[in-house]
Formats: C-alpha cells, sequence, structure tokens
C-alpha cells in the first residue's frame, strides 16, 4: 500500500474538493452572524465567487455537510502541518499535545465558527454529526 502524505493529497485533491473548500472559506466569516445554516452558506458562496445553488450540488445535506467538511479541512491542514514536525524524535506526551495544539492553531482564524459549531453540534439532532 502506499501511502500519500497530507500536503500531497492536497495537492491532489479533485476539482470538486477544491470548491468545497472555497465555499467553505466563503462561508465561515458570515457563520458568528448567520450560524451554520442558508443564510451564511448563500453569502459564502457569493463570497467565493459561485452562484449560491452551488452549494447544493457540494453540499446536499446543507450545513451538516459543511460542517463535516470543515472539520475534514481542518484535519488535513493538521496533518499537512504534523508532516514539517519532528513526530518521530518526540515522546507520545509531546505527540499528542503538538498535535492538539497545531489543530486547534489550524482553526484558529476561524474561532466564532468554530464556537458557532460546538453550539450546532450541541443540538440533538445533530448528536450522529458530533460523535462521527
Amino acid at each position: 500500500m502506499v501511502r500519500r502524505s497530507a500536503a500531497d493529497y492536497i495537492e491532489k485533491m479533485s476539482e470538486e474538493e477544491k470548491i468545497k473548500d472555497a465555499l467553505l472559506l466563503g462561508m465561515l466569516p458570515h457563520v458568528a452572524f448567520d450560524g451554520w445554516g442558508r443564510k451564511a452558506m448563500d453569502a459564502g458562496a457569493r463570497d467565493a465567487g459561485y452562484a449560491p445553488a452551488r452549494v447544493d450540488l457540494a453540499f446536499p445535506d446543507g450545513a451538516r455537510d459543511m460542517a463535516r467538511h470543515f472539520c475534514d479541512w481542518g484535519d488535513r491542514r493538521m496533518l499537512a502541518a504534523l508532516e514539517k514536525a519532528d513526530m518521530p524524535g518526540m515522546r507520545i506526551r509531546e505527540r499528542i499535545a503538538t498535535a492538539v495544539r497545531t489543530r486547534l492553531e489550524v482553526v484558529a482564524p476561524h474561532r466564532e465558527a468554530v464556537r458557532v459549531l460546538l453550539t450546532y453540534l450541541a443540538l440533538p439532532a445533530n448528536r450522529p454529526l458530533a460523535t462521527s
């Protein structure tokens, strides 16, 4: 089995994944005011240079898909950053602390979106998404 690096994965993402990332990054500034909902997704699509209808193609399950993609986006960025760290040279405790710190640093610019996402995931209807 050939193992691809996270940076390699990011570089070779499909066009659809790149569009999803663009839509997500366009949406994040709106989440603090509009929540993880349609209004923020439409505004984010416009900011990213897409028609709001493009959101439905990229995220058919709406905000749930967008929230799931945000988590995936953060994981991909974290893994790419961790590949630059000397993880094998660290003790287990240091590896875990570095990974957690890196993950938090990745989403730090989107602090309000994370805060609103945690509230969104706390809703009983979103419990399966929060635990996946």
